[in-house]
């Protein structure tokens, strides 16, 4: 029994109070726990490889609107109604007056064409009505005289006025050349070194020659003298002997001229008749203006 006591009351004093936990035990529990949770933040803060990496870009508050722009931008009214329609009718105007100006232009060129017909047809009504009434001389050679033995020491040739109006003679040019059988004539009238005419203020009135009064009246003669020409040859045909001028005049004021030439036929059993020619020459011989 004096045992038993002592030992009741170390089981009662075990059962009253809790062993506490041993101090290594404790420490090393502490320690896993903070391990585990810094593994954790790690984890959370490196990214996976699976994640997706976010970039962000920042923009300088010049070049990018901030978000009030953008609400302002997205809060500020639509274009009215009127001011779509006003500016769709000021195209169509555009569009409308480029129309009128190309039509406008055809209209014009056609107006201009017409007005250039009318002054043609005005200028050539007023041409025609001035040569009617204008002067025109002409030249004829006179058959009296020709370049043979018999036919004199000259050849002739008449000017007169076939026109309505008196015509003002200024200035009158004659010459007359012999070429070989054959030879062509040339194109432009060879006058001879130094004549260049005589001038010859003179009043040409109109009318026709009359060869019946004493002399030749209502015209103009004028004489070519032939002294120096191979008659007979001329008379049997080995030379060509041709006959050329120009008379000077004024009409109305206006400066005209009409050239003259022709060559002499003699006799021939084709041609018995001599006479004076002018349709082997060329053109510059028998011109007019």
């Amino acid at each position: 029994m004096r045992y038993a006591l002592p030992l009741i009351a170390v089981a009662m004093l075990a059962q009253s109070q809790p062993p506490s936990q041993a101090p290594g035990k404790s420490a090393q529990k502490q320690q896993q726990n903070g391990n585990t949770e810094n593994k954790n933040a790690a984890a959370s803060q490196t990214p996976s490889q699976n994640a997706p990496v976010v970039v962000n870009f920042f923009q300088s508050p010049n070049s990018a609107p901030t978000a009030q722009q953008q609400s302002e931008k997205s809060n500020s009214p639509a274009p009215s109604d009127w001011v779509v329609r006003f500016t769709g009718i000021l195209a169509l105007c555009a569009i409308a007056q480029v129309i009128a100006m190309i039509v406008q232009g055809r209209y014009m060129r056609k107006g201009l064409e017409e007005t250039s017909k009318a002054t043609n047809a005005a200028k050539q009504s007023a041409d025609a009505l001035i040569n009617s009434e204008r002067a025109w001389v002409v030249i004829d050679a006179d058959p009296r005289y020709n370049p043979t033995p018999a036919g004199g020491t000259d050849v002739r040739f008449w000017i007169w006025n076939t026109g309505k109006t008196p015509a003002k003679i200024t200035r009158t040019i004659s010459d007359a050349h012999v070429l070989p059988a054959g030879v062509p004539f040339p194109d432009i009238p060879p006058y001879s070194p130094g004549n260049i005419g005589t001038p010859y203020p003179h009043i040409l009135a109109p009318g026709r020659p009359d060869f019946a009064a004493t002399g030749i009246t209502g015209c103009l003669v004028f004489g070519i003298p032939i002294t120096g020409f191979n008659l007979p040859a001329i008379q049997n045909g080995s030379d060509s002997f041709y006959m050329f001028g120009r008379v000077e005049y004024e009409t109305f004021g206006v400066q005209k001229y009409t050239t003259f030439g022709f060559f002499w036929k003699p006799p021939s059993t084709q041609n018995p008749t001599p006479m004076w020619d002018r349709q082997k020459l060329p053109p510059s011989y028998n011109e007019n203006t």
